[in-house]
């Protein structure tokens, strides 16, 4: 059987000095699993349904942080995982990362 993963986008920042902008979830909250406090994540999170990747790195990003993108940054790294705790209602989770640039 294949597992139901909830589709994401996440965005890797970087400023001038190649420092990576990271977001701090503290619990209660959908990413941060039950036994833990607190998750550091980069920027994003789920796709809705009939949302498209860029249109939800755009809201996830603009929700998050205030940044706002405009042109569709390349993608640059797909991570799937697979554990029932990490997205309620579903088997896991699938992360595509774009970078747009600093």
């Amino acid at each position: 059987m294949t597992p139901q993963l909830r589709p994401s986008v996440r965005a890797i920042v970087l400023d001038e000095n190649d420092r990576i902008l990271l977001c701090r979830f503290v619990f209660p909250h959908p990413v941060v699993p039950q036994q833990s406090k607190v998750v550091w994540a980069a920027p994003g999170g789920g796709i809705e349904p009939g949302e498209d990747w860029l249109t939800a790195l755009r809201r996830e990003l603009r929700e998050e942080t205030g940044l706002a993108i405009i042109a569709a940054p390349p993608h640059v790294w797909h991570q799937e995982v697979v554990a029932v705790d990490i997205a309620p209602g579903f088997d896991g989770i699938v992360n595509d990362y774009c970078s747009p640039g600093t």
